[in-house]
Parts: structure tokens; sequence; C-alpha cells
């Protein structure tokens, strides 16, 4: 087996990335009751069970035919795979595609108890049945047939990698930008509170001078009520605009308060238009990979879902 060709390696790995793509779909679309392109790729390819085949063919190959460590080695070797690309993945795209957080006995979420021994068990089958015919199709394959099947596959591999990745990436960059300004609302929304406290000791201070001052009018008309009745009653109700006029305007509080409003409301604008602007190609990655999670940007991430729920329905 450690006498392959590197060409029957690359071969090995893509028709066990296709397999994983039709179990995984296959199980995904069932569960869902329609149809659903499942992974990372747009194409009928997972890397992770190609990556996990070959590790399981070579984590196996010493023990072939001792099925008990047939299952040890390659439940170990494909676990820790499978954690490895979870966690590099969610680094750089800050969203998990896979996340076992609900099921128990997992480690962050990148895998857990149950997807370990159903990595045992593959791996039994992949030495004991699975690669078997497998090895003898690639190995009938005639060379010149082989670099050509290779050649064509892993063009088209490629670039569904890199616009898969970019699709991956974008999706971070919105996520981010989404983030940064439900923080801002935030933070905004805070100053706008303090501001209203603020306002509302003013507001108080205020009308203990109000009520002062109009004590003091009344007063003062009670005493010359019979000869300037009138005159010191519009003067009293001229000081009492006056000073509540004062306070609207001229209360350096309450513009503030008035423009952190303003902010608000063109922030909060500004969000539901990246939101409103989200176009097929920004999101595709997520309707193949409904269950992708993000910890840190887990509000902007069920944002996004429910956004295409939303136009989903209304098609």
């Amino acid at each position: 087996m450690y006498s392959y060709q590197i060409v029957e390696w690359i071969l090995f790995f893509y028709i066990y990335c296709v397999f994983g793509w039709i179990f995984e779909s296959t199980y995904v679309s069932l569960k869902s009751k329609k149809f659903v392109n499942r992974g990372f790729m747009k194409g009928p390819m997972i890397p992770i069970y190609g990556e996990g085949a070959i590790m399981m063919v070579i984590a196996t190959y010493p023990v072939r035919g001792n099925i008990p460590l047939e299952f040890v080695m390659g439940m170990v070797g494909a676990t820790l795979l499978e954690f490895v690309v979870g966690a590099i993945m969610e680094y750089v795209f800050k969203v998990k595609y896979w996340d076992y957080s609900n099921q128990p006995f997992n480690v962050k979420g990148y895998i857990c108890l149950s997807s370990t021994i159903c990595w045992g068990v593959l791996s039994v089958l992949l030495a004991e049945l699975i690669h078997i015919p497998i090895e003898r199709f690639v190995l009938s394959i005639n060379d010149t047939v082989q670099y050509g099947l290779v050649l064509c596959v892993s063009a088209l591999f490629v670039f569904d990698a890199v616009t898969s990745a970019k699709e991956a990436w974008d999706l971070r960059i919105l996520l981010v930008a989404l983030t940064k300004a439900k923080e801002e609302i935030v933070a905004l929304q805070h100053q706008l509170e303090v501001k209203k406290d603020q306002i509302a000791e003013q507001l108080t201070d205020k009308k203990e001078e109000l009520v002062e001052q109009l004590t003091d009018y009344k007063e003062e008309i009670t005493s010359q009520l019979v000869d300037k009745k009138e005159e010191l009653f519009e003067d009293l109700q001229a000081k009492k605009e006056y000073i509540v006029q004062s306070l609207k305007k001229g209360s350096a509080v309450v513009k503030e308060a008035e423009s952190l409003k303003k902010k608000i409301d063109d922030e909060r604008k500004r969000y539901q238009a990246m939101v409103e602007k989200l176009s097929l190609p920004n999101v595709r990655i997520l309707r193949r990979n409904p269950g992708a999670t993000s910890k840190k940007f887990y509000e902007a991430l069920e944002s996004v879902k429910e956004h295409l729920e939303i136009k989903r329905k209304n098609k």
C-alpha cells in the first residue's frame, strides 16, 4: 500500500471526498426533507472525508487484519484530523461549519464521543471492505488516464476550493461588520441613557427654580393686584415661557441627547442595510451548512440566517 504513487493517493482522496459528499448530503437531505448540497465546497466533494479516509488508510495499514487495532488507530487518527481542521477553520473564518456542542462528551464542539466512535467503525469498514475494491479500481486505470483524471479534477477542485474560501471570507467580513455596528449601537444607547439621567436632573433643578420664581411672582402679583394685575400676569407668563424654552433649546445635554438619537438611528439603518444587501453569493455557503455556528459573532450570524429564511419564504 505504501508503494502507491502520488497520483493514486490523489485519486483515492477525490473518490472519498465524493463518497463523503454523497453520505453527508443524503443524511442531511433526509433529515431536512429537502435536498441540501452539503459541505464547505459548492461541488460534490467534502474534503474532510477525503482527508479522513486517507488518514484511516495510513493509520490502519500497519495493523491490517487486527480489527480492534484498526478501530483504535483509525479512530484516533481521524478524530485528531477533525479537531485540527475544525479549529483552523474557525480561527480563520470565525465560523464553525460543524458543531458538536450539543452532543455529550464533546471537545470545544469540534469532536465528540459519538463521531469518534463512528470514525473507528468506519476505519474498520474502510480497511476490511471499502478500500479493497477502490484500490483495485484505481490501480487498474492506465497511467495516462490517471494523470489526465487528476489534472482535470484537480483544476475543478482548486477552483471550487478557492471560490468557496472566498465566500467564507466574505461571510467573515460581513459578520465582523455587523457585530461592530451592533456594538456601536449598544454603546450609543448607553451614552443616551446617561444623557437622559442628566436631563432628568436638570429638569428637576429647573422645576424647583421655576416654582420658586413663580411663587415670588405670585406674591408680587398679590401685593400689587389692583394696580398691575394684567401687566404682572403677562410678565409672569413671559418669564415662565423663557425658562421652558431655555430648558428645551439652550441645554447642551439635550442637544447631545438629540445627536445621540440621530446617530443610533443612522447606525440601525446602516446595520439593516448591510443585512438587506445580502446576495446569494454572499451567503450560499450557509445554505450548504445550515448548522454553522459562531461563538464570537452569534447575533450577527443569526441575523443573517433569519434574513435568509425570510427571503426563502418570500420567493
